[in-house]
């Protein structure tokens, strides 16, 4: 017998989307998206990412490299180039090459491509040169675009949560009654949102002051989004020159707006870049782990009214992001297993 706390599992109805027309045809946008593609000098991450796009048929790609940091990186800044020109082999894209004459940064980059991409679509879907997509990543995010499109609860989509971790509860998910999981925080795997969502979005580093100073809005932050937001928040403030980062801020706009992510139940992307070969990612790391999966042919989704943050992964997701150390981490997302088992037992 199935028993998740908070009435998950009831008889309240549940969204199911067919996408017949989709898998019959082949994708094709049913919602006007653009796909903003970002790339730097990782020439072999980017041509399996670029392999990745072509298979998902994205109709409106564009494509945004930063300038040049370094002379050291000018072979496999212009290797990139070359191979970002494969993206124009697939008819019937619409594809554009934006390359930088100076270098912005990756935080500036993405969020000035972001808001040049939603000048001309509804919706985007935000592409790092590390992020593989699954072949189904753009059926979900076409779906989802469409589904809470005027649910402005939900505030942006993604193609992962932030490990297989946080949904290899086999016992739980066999319970579960839905394809997606919504989080406070924000997944830069694929992160997508609407034009009038980024509307809201700020990068003032007052904001984070703001938080910083205020006890209660510090602990609400590491409550719903995990200490390791804290840890950014107070680099922010403190040492700026250590942190390029826009993803802070969406999440904060998320936590402090009761906003959420629909993330897939099931990974449909997965991080190549935790090699040590990234701009914020130096060091090789097993902490976020993803194997691709498929997407359902009926994709369930709750009720408008149904949409909420499962406490159960919000647990195991902050046990993931707070814990680089394999054995405790495993440690800790076990007493959560137990712990929810426990709780079923009582309720």
């Amino acid at each position: 017998m199935c028993s998740i706390q908070r009435g998950i599992i009831s008889k309240r109805e549940v969204y199911i989307i067919m996408d017949v027309q989709t898998r019959a045809n082949g994708m094709q946008d049913k919602y006007d998206i653009g796909l903003a593609f970002f790339v730097y000098k990782r020439p072999e991450h980017t041509r399996r990412v670029v392999q990745s796009i072509l298979e998902n048929r994205f109709d409106n790609i564009y494509v945004f490299q930063d300038g040049l940091r370094s002379e050291h990186d000018e072979a496999e800044w212009k290797e990139v180039q070359q191979v970002i020109h494969l993206l124009q082999d697939r008819d019937g894209s619409s594809v554009e090459m934006h390359i930088s004459g100076v270098n912005k940064g990756l935080a500036n980059s993405i969020t000035q491509g972001i808001s040049y991409v939603l000048e001309k679509h509804q919706a985007v879907i935000a592409l790092e040169d590390d992020i593989l997509l699954g072949k189904d990543y753009h059926r979900f995010a076409s779906l989802c675009f469409e589904r809470y499109e005027n649910v402005p609860q939900v505030k942006s989509i993604c193609a992962a949560g932030a490990s297989d971790a946080v949904d290899s509860d086999v016992s739980y998910n066999r319970c579960y009654p839905y394809d997606v999981y919504f989080t406070y925080r924000l997944s830069s795997m694929a992160f997508g949102t609407w034009r009038d969502r980024w509307k809201d979005y700020d990068r003032d580093p007052k904001i984070a002051q703001r938080i910083l100073e205020d006890k209660v809005q510090k602990i609400r932050l590491g409550r719903l989004a995990g200490c390791d937001n804290l840890n950014y928040l107070e680099m922010i403030v403190n040492h700026p020159e250590n942190i390029n980062t826009w993803a802070f801020y969406w999440t904060a706009l998320q936590v402090f707006s009761g906003g959420v992510t629909v993330t897939p139940l099931h990974a449909l992307a997965e991080d190549i870049g935790r090699d040590g070969t990234g701009t914020n990612t130096i060091s090789a790391t097993d902490q976020f782990v993803h194997t691709i999966h498929e997407l359902p042919f009926e994709v369930r989704f709750p009720e408008d009214q149904d949409i909420t943050v499962d406490p159960y992964f919000l647990t195991r997701q902050n046990i993931v992001c707070e814990n680089g150390n394999y054995i405790l981490r495993n440690i800790k997302l076990l007493r959560a297993k137990y712990k929810q088992i426990l709780a079923g037992y009582r309720s």
